[in-house]
């Protein structure tokens, strides 16, 4: 859905995790943005397409040791 031709994929697969937010962090808030717009689900569209690309990127799951594993609508930490 973010990413919607084979080279931006080939792209995102081949980069470094550390450089997900920099390289691809525009592209998927901008598409969150549009999304929010047409749907009018977001008071500040462009803000909502930014937390959303900074949730997702970079795409790995953290974890905190020591803690309970979360992957819901709480939060998440790890798996």
């Amino acid at each position: 859905m973010f990413m919607p031709n084979m080279d931006m994929r080939e792209d995102f697969n081949r980069a470094v995790p550390a450089d997900d937010r920099e390289r691809f962090g525009g592209h998927i808030g901008g598409i969150a943005e549009k999304l929010s717009t047409l749907a009018g689900s977001a008071a500040n569209p462009k803000g909502y397409g930014s937390k959303l690309a900074e949730r997702l990127l970079p795409a790995v799951l953290p974890y905190r040791l020591g803690t309970p594993a979360s992957f819901d609508f709480a939060g998440f930490n790890g798996r």
